[in-house]
């Protein structure tokens, strides 16, 4: 019988992929990903950044909620108009 592999022979459970251990390839010049990353890895500390992040929280939240506040009353100042031009056109059918 020829050296084929059935899926329940080595992964009835489903806990490896692919082929049995014992038959995975490794190529010499594969270099992990991870590994690359580490190696030019260099983490450089900004204060005057941190110190940004860090006391910017009020004024962040202070800015969304401007934001917010303005996009209300254009909003309600649209159904304001919109209600206005509605009455005034029910008025001009009426006479």
């Amino acid at each position: 019988m020829s050296k084929q592999f059935r899926f329940r022979e080595y992964d009835a459970l489903g806990l490896r992929s692919g082929r049995p251990a014992g038959d995975q390839l490794v190529s010499k010049k594969h270099v992990s990903k991870r590994k690359l990353k580490s190696e030019n890895a260099e983490v450089t500390f900004d204060e005057k950044g941190y110190k940004e992040y860090v006391t910017g929280f009020r004024k962040r939240k202070q800015q969304r909620r401007q934001v917010a506040i303005k996009q209300l009353e254009d909003k309600e100042r649209v159904s304001r108009n919109q209600h206005r031009t509605e009455g005034s056109s029910l008025s001009r059918e009426a006479v």
